[in-house]
């Protein structure tokens, strides 16, 4: 269906703007060993001490916050009885903002969304910040009933151009409203996960309609999804951004060693400037590993040279194998015969 095309690329982008990077790093030539003037020569950091910290971002101690906490999970998903409390899930999530990007998020709104993902090593909470009520599950229905309506309209035959003139305002009021800042916490442990932060740019943009990026990418850039979203940086802006990522390493490794940050890729996000055109803009993401092996992405827009997200949540996938995804089509085919009408079948959840 175009409408689900259209709106997943939209998402597919915001994720790559929130930082998810690759699994897998593409190495440096300039590892960190060979930077004498900030690090140990073995080609680690084991014993070396961090940067200093860019002005404002210093860790702040641990302090009560007060938030309003909202549940935002799917009714019907069962959150375990050892997960966080939405309370202590806030303030972990508040302090986690705290010390990364030396932000203060008291008065606002937290959104907290539980995920029990079959294929996650662990159960997270999913938090979206914001100065008003910015998502409820009204909101999320009322999204799935225009979307039907559409994809109704389209299969009908009507034209892709009335049909947006009819809708694009009301898809504009239930969707993409950012928050200022999401995290991902492990639902039990409160272990640090995801943090990302909302750019000016992604704030105050204007919400394009359903199929507005896919014709800007077949117009500007003759259908090629990978062109449009290549970006070349010179490697004085990685000798740049590289001291600022083993910063920001240390910071989210704050009880484990550091052991190597190197750049990973660099990339660009379509930002809606209305009229159906997209200002492109650069990011660049290092990968750091700890001493348990464990790794981050790290992400910067290069233009402000702004630190924007950090993931970890690569480490906790489990692998799809093909056994395992066997299994799952039979198990799939089997549960077909429950359903008499196709369109029935209950859709997956989907990470907000």
């Amino acid at each position: 269906m175009k409408i689900l095309s259209g709106l997943m690329a939209i998402i597919v982008i915001l994720a790559l703007l929130m930082g998810c990077g690759n699994d897998e790093p593409t190495p440096d030539s300039t590892n960190i060993g060979e930077r004498s003037d900030q690090l140990a020569t073995d080609n680690s950091l084991r014993n070396s001490d961090p940067p200093e910290d860019p002005p404002s971002q210093n860790q702040n101690p641990a302090q009560n916050f007060s938030l309003t906490t909202i549940n935002t999970t799917f009714e019907g998903t069962e959150v375990s009885p050892m997960a966080l409390s939405l309370e202590e899930a806030a303030q972990i999530g508040a302090q986690y903002i705290q010390d990364i990007f030396g932000e203060n998020i008291n008065g606002m709104y937290v959104e907290l969304d539980f995920a029990n993902w079959e294929h996650m090593t662990r159960n997270l909470w999913h938090g979206a910040v914001s100065v008003s009520r910015r998502n409820t599950l009204e909101n999320r229905a009322r999204f799935n009933e225009l979307n039907d309506e559409f994809t109704a309209r389209l299969d009908a035959g009507e034209d892709m151009d009335d049909i947006q003139a009819d809708m694009d305002e009301l898809f504009r009021n239930v969707i993409y409203t950012p928050a200022l800042f999401y995290f991902a916490i492990d639902a039990v442990t409160g272990k640090r996960i995801n943090i990302w932060r909302s750019t000016s740019s992604t704030l105050n943009q204007l919400i394009p309609g359903p199929m507005a990026m896919e014709e800007y990418v077949e117009r500007e850039w003759g259908g090629d999804w990978e062109a449009a979203f290549h970006a070349e940086i010179t490697p004085q802006e990685k000798d740049e951004l590289h001291p600022l990522a083993i910063v920001y390493a240390h910071k989210q490794f704050d009880s484990t060693t550091v052991m190597n940050v190197e750049f990973s890729n660099s990339f660009a996000s379509l930002i809606y400037a209305g009229n159906g055109n997209f200002n492109r803009e650069y990011s660049v993401t290092f990968y750091a590993t700890d001493e348990t092996g464990r790794g981050a992405h790290i992400t910067f827009e290069l233009a402000s040279r702004t630190m924007t997200s950090i993931s970890t949540i690569s480490n906790d996938f489990i692998p799809f194998d093909d056994e395992m995804m066997e299994i799952e089509r039979e198990e799939r085919f089997r549960g077909e015969d429950e359903y008499s009408d196709e369109r029935s079948i209950p859709a997956e959840q989907e990470d907000e």
